[in-house]
Formats: C-alpha cells, sequence, structure tokens
C-alpha cells in the first residue's frame, strides 16, 4: 500500500512539473495592434489632423482609434494599445504632442509653432507621431525576442565545459555585428517635397486706372508670376507684365494724341495679415514703362515723338479670398510713380506748342483677378466656398 502511495505522489509531481513547463513555454498573447488618438480642439481641424495621422500610421500597418473633442477623453488602461498619443490644438499660437508608450510611459512629448500654413503642421505633428509609434513598435519587437529566446533556452543536461586550446593557437576573431536595418519610411525626395518651404504661384489681373491728363480711366490687363514662402511672415518675389490697350488724349487745335503702354514690374512682398481662408500682403519694387505716342492732325510738326523708357517706383497692397485651398480671389490697389519727372507729348503749330499727352507722375491702379498655386504647397488649408 506504502509503494502504491509513493508512485501515485510521483506520478502527481510530473504531471505538476510538466503543467508548470508547458505554461512557461506557451506563446505570449496577441500584442495589441492599434493607437489611440485624443486630439482636443477645433472639430474641423482636428478630423483633419486625424485623417493625416491615419495615413502616415496606416503605412506602419496600424489602424488607429481617433478622438476630436473639446475636452480628452479618459487614458485608456496601460497594454491596451501599441501607443496612445495625445494632440492639444486649443492654442491658436502652438500644437503640443504627447505620445505615450504600452506601459503608460511618456515616448514623446514635443510642441509645434502654429506660424506655417495648417496643411505643414498638420504633416509635422503626424510625423512626430509616426515616429513615436515607430519606436515603440521596435521595442516591442526586441522585448518579444527575448522572450522567446528564453522560453527556447530551457535546462537540459549538464555539459562540462570545453577545454581551453594551447597557449600557441590564436583565439578566433569575434564575427562581426549584423548591420541593424533601418525603417522603412517616405523616401528622401518625398519628405523633401513635402516640406518644401516655397511655392509657385500665377496670378492673371484685369482693371485699370488714370495715366494722364484727360485720359480719364485707361484700363490695363497683365499677369504675374509669384515665388512665395508659406511660413513666417510669408516674404515672396513678384515678376509681373501689364499690357494697356491704346487710349487717345485730345490737344488744342483738334490734334489728338495715340499712345499704348506697356509695363514691366519686380515687386518684392510680405504677409501683414492672415487667417485660414484670407491675406493681406504688401509689396514695394519697380520696373519700366515703355510708351508709344503718336500725335497726328493734319498738317503738324512733332516733338517728343514714337517711343520712350522711363523707369518706375511702385508699391501695392494686395488681398487674397481663398475660392479653394490652392485657388482665391485677389484684389490689388497700387501705384506708380515716375523716378524722373514724366515727359509731355505735344505738336507745334507755327509758333505755338501744345501739349496733347503729359502722363501723371503719381498713377494709381486698381485691379481684381484670380491666383492659382502651379507648384508647391497650396496657400489656405479653408475656403470661401464649403
Amino acid at each position: 500500500m506504502r509503494l502504491r502511495e509513493g508512485v501515485l505522489a510521483a506520478l502527481v509531481a510530473l504531471l505538476g512539473a510538466y503543467a508548470a513547463h508547458a505554461e512557461d513555454a506557451a506563446p505570449p498573447a496577441t500584442a495589441p495592434r492599434a493607437v489611440q488618438v485624443s486630439i482636443t480642439g477645433g472639430a474641423e481641424e482636428g478630423a483633419r489632423v486625424a485623417d493625416t495621422i491615419r495615413e502616415l500610421i496606416g503605412r506602419l500597418g496600424l489602424p488607429i482609434d481617433a478622438h476630436v473633442s473639446a475636452a480628452a477623453p479618459a487614458a485608456a488602461p496601460a497594454g491596451s494599445y501599441v501607443a496612445r498619443a495625445e494632440v492639444d490644438l486649443t492654442s491658436p499660437a502652438s500644437a503640443t504632442v504627447v505620445v505615450y508608450g504600452r506601459t503608460g510611459e511618456v515616448v514623446l512629448r514635443q510642441t509645434f509653432a502654429r506660424d506655417a500654413s495648417p496643411s505643414v503642421v498638420r504633416e509635422e505633428v503626424a510625423d512626430a507621431v509616426r515616429s513615436a509609434v515607430e519606436a515603440q513598435l521596435y521595442t516591442d519587437s526586441q522585448r518579444q525576442a527575448a522572450a522567446a529566446s528564453s522560453a527556447s533556452s530551457a535546462p537540459t543536461t549538464f555539459t562540462p565545459p570545453e577545454p581551453p586550446p594551447p597557449a600557441s593557437a590564436a583565439p578566433a576573431p569575434a564575427p562581426a555585428p549584423a548591420p541593424a536595418l533601418a525603417p522603412e519610411g517616405p523616401s528622401p525626395f518625398a519628405e523633401a517635397w513635402r516640406r518644401m518651404a516655397f511655392a509657385l504661384d500665377v496670378t492673371a489681373l484685369a482693371g485699370g486706372g488714370s495715366f494722364a491728363t484727360g485720359s480719364e480711366f485707361v484700363p490695363r490687363v497683365g499677369g504675374a508670376v509669384v515665388l512665395a514662402a508659406r511660413r513666417g511672415i510669408q516674404p515672396s518675389l513678384a515678376l509681373s507684365g501689364y499690357y494697356v490697350p491704346p487710349f487717345d488724349t485730345q490737344g488744342a487745335a483738334g490734334v489728338t494724341a495715340h499712345a499704348l503702354v506697356s509695363s514691366y514690374r519686380a515687386l518684392v512682398g510680405v504677409r501683414v495679415l492672415r487667417a485660414s481662408w484670407a491675406a493681406l500682403d504688401a509689396s514695394a519694387g519697380g520696373g519700366f514703362d515703355v510708351l508709344n505716342v503718336d500725335p497726328y492732325a493734319p498738317p503738324v510738326a512733332t516733338r517728343d515723338f514714337t517711343m520712350r523708357t522711363d523707369a518706375i517706383l511702385s508699391v501695392a497692397v494686395v488681398g487674397h479670398a481663398a475660392l479653394a485651398p490652392g485657388v482665391a480671389l485677389t484684389l490689388a490697389l497700387g501705384g506708380d510713380a515716375d523716378v524722373i519727372r514724366p515727359r509731355s507729348y505735344g505738336v507745334q503749330t507755327g509758333t505755338a506748342e501744345t501739349d496733347v499727352l503729359a502722363p501723371w507722375p503719381v498713377r494709381p491702379t486698381a485691379m481684381a483677378g484670380l491666383t492659382f498655386t502651379a507648384l508647391g504647397e497650396r496657400r489656405f488649408a479653408r475656403s470661401l466656398i464649403r
């Protein structure tokens, strides 16, 4: 009887040891494969930030659980997500990002100034979250590899150490460590293009203004190519050309001056006021006018005839209202001034001289048209047309 009880006790002990070993060797539970994103601030901008984060995190093969509200939701239990990101957009001057790891520790805290365009700020916030989540995934993969190595290295029979090599034998060189693989991400060209600070805008305008005594309103049409920054005060350089259709002015004795003008300008500007759908720029620069004048009335003798090129100083205030993120309605108010006193154009009949075209020394203009972003980041995040 005692022998049988001893055998049963030994069997129970063996079964218990086997169950404990099987439990230790069992693979860990499936790790969470999602990222929680909590965004506080405006609902519209928060939704756009969530979409940008979803796009970048999706490249890592992870979905996101996004919450956009005026107040941050309660924190999820530790271990229920790969990472948890909180984005605070309540301040109009900055955006704050805090990313927590799987166990609740802070792995990233960063603040971004909101002085750039909203799309640039969204990309910066999303890229910071993606980098933190990618680092967390790399840490998790290291932890899982270590756990698997520990589980597979169960103790077996004792193996005596090998005898040391002879003194004359040279030690074998240590194997070179395998190079670490960089995490896959967007190409450098794509990143540089996404963060490009400048854009190329094209503007088409029509309007007019006063040009000379007796000319009243003179129409003009033209356009400009603008290289503009999208950050800070957004400096710009505009190269423009305008055409003034032929117009007539009347002088004494039935004499008429037939004039035609083409204008060319280079203006440097800065952003004075801005909003998500509107902006106001101020610019100054210069250029030249090419003026062709043809005074006629039979019979006449002319002075100061045909073509002249005048140096011009220019200033302008330009307003933009977004019709779409890359298209804006543009209104420009400006003024041109002759660097040298403008020359008058006239005719001589006998001993009398009569001016038939006397350009104003300062010439105001008003023009309106459309501006398109041809290359680079679009100017506005919102538009008047919803």
